[in-house]
């Protein structure tokens, strides 16, 4: 059989830049070569056909996917159009063509963190990726007011509710996401706060949180609406009462890029401070709240599991630094 004939088309793409690709052509059904005359062009527009110093005239070929015509005549026995001919992409020995994603991974800014904490956002390709980061590192149970910032979040591997959302939303944004979080108001509970990203049309979340069901959302939600409903029935408080009854729009915390919000070494409260101002809407109505059941026993002791694995972790930590502490010296 004979060798492959190798081709270089020159063309532009949707915007307007020049590429030059390789191919090998050869039939789709046989696997026959065809043979070409080497014969000048006639001058025709589109994407221009080189080879070597020479330009074959264009083929007479139907597209890759045989047309309607074709699969009437098929099925009727009858005469088929021209064979089809399959295109085989190579790369140029000379230059190598790298896809848009590539291109803007490489153009991606590191957003002033160092490379070690750069390599290890990169890591964290899709959300879910990010949220199982934030599940392998402890509840930070100390201070609400000493809020940390994702680069502290790195350093220290630890992070609680609003400091997880927060990281998640610099780890999404770090992969070409928007850094968009979502505050949850309750009564008589705490606040929840979670990193939103949008993927084929629908809401998704990631957050870090110590109650079990308070986590990862997939992207199925239609509206942020319906994405903070499906957090209902695992927000409780320790009486076992139903307490989610509201949630705000994203906020882009690209609006404190200034104050260095990623990198800083300082507190970031004023996130949470921000997150409180922000017009909120109700998720039920009064006749709703009034008819609510308390929570089952048991799936109240489900969703506390981490909670007590994360004060087991403290204290375990606790205990380790007051053994180092007061440890003899030899």
């Amino acid at each position: 059989m004979e060798e492959p004939v190798e081709w270089i088309v020159k063309a532009q793409n949707k915007h307007g830049e020049r590429l030059q690709i390789q191919y090998d052509i050869c039939d789709h059904e046989g696997g026959k070569v065809h043979e070409l005359e080497q014969e000048e062009p006639e001058e025709q527009g589109g994407s221009e056909v080189e080879r070597g110093e020479r330009h074959p005239p264009l083929l007479p070929v139907s597209p890759l996917k045989p047309s309607r015509h074709d699969r009437v005549a098929r099925a009727k026995g009858g005469r088929q159009g021209v064979g089809v001919i399959a295109l085989k992409p190579r790369l140029p020995q000379c230059e190598i063509h790298m896809n848009e994603v590539a291109l803007s991974r490489l153009a991606m800014p590191d957003f002033g963190f160092s490379s070690g904490e750069a390599r290890l956002l990169s890591r964290l390709r899709t959300p879910i990726l990010v949220q199982r980061y934030l599940d392998s590192i402890n509840y930070n149970l100390g201070r609400r007011e000493a809020c940390l910032s994702p680069r502290m979040v790195l350093r220290n591997g630890r992070a609680n509710c609003i400091e997880g959302a927060i990281f998640a939303a610099a780890a999404l944004r770090f992969r070409g996401h928007p850094p968009l979080v979502v505050d949850l108001t309750a009564v008589r509970d705490d606040d929840h706060v979670i990193a939103v990203f949008k993927r084929f049309g629908h809401w998704g979340a990631v957050a870090k949180s110590k109650y079990t069901g308070l986590r990862y959302r997939e992207p199925i939600h239609r509206s942020i609406r319906e994405l903070a409903l499906s957090y209902f029935e695992d927000y409780f408080n320790p009486a076992g009462e139903k307490t989610l009854r509201g949630f705000s729009a994203p906020v882009n915390l690209s609006m404190f890029d200034d104050a260095n919000w990623m990198t800083t070494e300082k507190s970031v409260f004023f996130i949470a401070e921000h997150l409180v101002g922000v017009r909120h809407r109700n998720l039920l109505t009064r006749s709703m709240i009034r008819d609510l059941s308390r929570l089952a026993t048991i799936q109240r002791e489900a969703g506390e599991l981490e909670m007590r694995r994360a004060r087991l972790a403290q204290k375990r930590s606790t205990a380790r630094i007051r053994s180092a502490r007061f440890r003899p010296q030899s």
